[in-house]
């Protein structure tokens, strides 16, 4: 009696691309009742270094918000990327935020300068309102401008579909990697 035994052993990137174009692959291995005359089937693949994994993962986000700014109407609402250290480090960190926030940041930093200066000539010092609010503000329009976009244009949903499969994706390679186990298993 032959037995059916799908092992597959496949690298990140290839297992991503599988997936997303035939979501049925994934229950391939669980029919319990598998042909008689099946063999084996054995496929192999480089497994991916991590870093070519979130140059992957990068890619794929800088493809949606390019996207994404091409449907927005309001500049204010287009989101552009960046590398920062955030305070009290020197590791980069990549941040992708909309146009509105800067704005209400600079605005913040603009207004607590010229109170500082209006104070530094004798004048009284009134701080300038948190940039919070104003960020609050933009957060729902662009939340429902972005719910709206997702719905309507087949790609900017494909695109975030691949981008977080790409980040679950990472996500296991990464803790299986830092705790020396198995990427995938499919016995």
């Amino acid at each position: 009696m032959a037995r059916h035994l799908l092992r597959a052993r496949l690298g990140i990137a290839v297992m991503a691309m599988l997936l997303s174009q035939s979501p049925g692959l994934a229950r391939a291995s669980a029919d319990p009742h598998p042909p008689e005359d099946m063999e084996e089937v054995q496929v192999l693949a480089a497994r991916l270094k991590l870093s070519e994994m979130r140059a992957e993962l990068v890619r794929t986000e800088d493809d949606f918000y390019a996207h994404l700014n091409e449907l927005m109407d309001d500049p204010e609402m287009r989101v552009t990327c960046r590398r920062e250290a955030p305070i009290g480090t020197h590791i980069l960190k990549r941040v992708c935020e909309p146009q509105y926030i800067a704005t209400a940041r600079a605005a913040y930093a603009r207004d607590m300068l010229n109170g500082i200066a209006t104070a530094s000539l004798g004048g009284s010092f009134v701080p300038p309102t948190e940039p919070g609010v104003a960020i609050g503000a933009g957060e729902f329009s662009y939340s429902r401008k972005v719910s709206e976009l997702m719905k309507s244009d087949p790609t900017l949903r494909d695109l975030a579909q691949r981008r977080e499969s790409l980040g679950v994706l990472f996500r296991a390679a990464q803790k299986a990697r830092f705790k020396g186990g198995k990427i995938f298993s499919m016995d």
